[in-house]
């Protein structure tokens, strides 16, 4: 949309000033639907969308906004289980124009491109008058444009490492206490982070007045593909104890909208390019951060020749990300158009021997034998996806 695309340029602006005037120019539309609000460094969006599947499976309408979109602009947004449509997004943001024109003329300052994503998501779970609205942070907590929202009905942080330094934080504290800024007096507190991280999380809660939620211990309840919950066994969408871990967190928030939720329900997760196999050997996984590499090497099978293909931004810690990849096979790297990027100069920086991959989709299909991991930014993965099916592609040897 012309309006949105005007708006492409106005970057990052950390407050919560514009989004909040917009809120009360438009009768505070989030006020209409109960809110699971959830922050984290990694996992916000597996977490997010167990609990859209737990909660459409105990008929509930629900309406999820999620960042970044696995898609087009429009697949920011889930209602009733369904991507949204161009149209209906178009009309959404439409909607909240006029409150955003007048913010930004009473402010002298342009709202950011996701405060218009946000904005639209409210308008959007008012329109189709949504029960649950499910807000996945942007980034942060504290004044991430979707904290703006008056109130919600329990709050959720899954994990926290080091991402968004120059914004959240220099140190694992900092940026733990930066996302606790989502915690609401006399809310649940939900977090499944590690204890360390979660000490902090308790005290920022407390503060808040929140109410803080005792987790059973993960490490018993949290397994490979499953989760054992309430004497229960929960099955996972996709491997992994961290996403054992990101489901427990979502069982937990959606338990507080409603009694009927079902272990079986957590299979019916929409997870694109998380933990996502589109061939045997074939995954796709947006890990974008050195934790998140971390959590994706562990989860992967024994004994594979492995090959990894990502893209970065030029914030991430690209170097740290390698020497974790190289510890289970090879890596290639991929510069997407975006000036955002790692461009070739930027990976021969990092790694002067680094095979530069020109057509991913082409590259892979190559890859006889080997297991590949496509991996990185979510707008790569993403792509990639979607441009391996469009094309029909299949993997040598697969």
């Amino acid at each position: 949309m012309k309006e949105f695309k005007e708006r492409l340029n106005a970057g990052i602006r950390y407050d919560l000033n514009r989004m909040t005037r917009v809120l009360e120019l438009l009768g505070h539309p989030e006020k209409n639907s109960s809110i699971i609000h959830i922050a984290g460094t990694n996992g916000k969006g597996s977490t997010a969308a167990m609990c859209e599947a737990l909660l459409l499976d105990a008929d509930m309408d629900v309406f999820l906004f999620q960042s970044p979109s696995p898609g087009p602009r429009s697949h920011h947004y889930r209602s009733g289980g369904a991507y949204a449509s161009e149209q209906a997004w178009s009309a959404w943001l439409t909607s909240v124009m006029p409150a955003v024109r007048q913010t930004e003329a009473e402010m002298d300052e342009q709202m950011t491109p996701f405060e218009l994503l946000t904005a639209a998501a409210f308008a959007g779970a008012a329109e189709t008058k949504a029960e649950v609205l499910i807000l996945e942070a942007g980034m942060g907590g504290r004044l991430d444009a979707t904290n703006a929202a008056a109130a919600s009905a329990v709050s959720v942080i899954t994990s926290v490492g080091m991402d968004h330094q120059a914004y959240l934080g220099d140190t694992r504290e900092a940026i733990a206490r930066e996302k606790a800024g989502i915690f609401k007096p006399g809310v649940p507190a939900v977090s499944t982070a590690d204890a360390e991280a979660r000490s902090w999380l308790q005290e920022e809660a407390e503060a808040a007045g929140a109410v803080w939620v005792d987790l059973p211990n993960v490490a018993d309840t949290c397994k490979e593909d499953h989760l054992l919950y309430r004497d229960e066994v929960w099955p996972l969408p996709v491997k992994g104890r961290h996403q054992a871990s990101n489901a427990l967190a979502a069982v937990i928030a959606s338990e507080v909208l409603s009694s009927r939720i079902r272990p079986e329900a957590l299979r019916l997760a929409v997870m694109p390019a998380r933990g996502e196999w589109l061939e045997p050997d074939l995954l796709v996984d947006s890990a974008h951060n050195t934790e998140a590499v971390e959590a994706l090497i562990d989860s992967l099978p024994e004994g594979q020749d492995t090959v990894f293909l990502l893209a970065a931004m030029k914030d991430k810690p690209a170097a740290a990300m390698l020497e974790r990849m190289h510890t289970k096979g090879t890596a290639a790297a991929v510069v997407p158009a975006g000036p955002r990027f790692m461009q070739a100069a930027d990976w021969y920086a990092v790694d002067s021997s680094m095979t530069m991959v020109e057509d991913p989709v082409s590259w892979v299909s190559a890859q006889k034998g080997k297991t590949v991991v496509v991996t990185g930014s979510h707008a790569f993965t993403s792509t990639f996806r979607e441009e391996w099916k469009n094309r029909g592609m299949t993997k040598a040897g697969s």
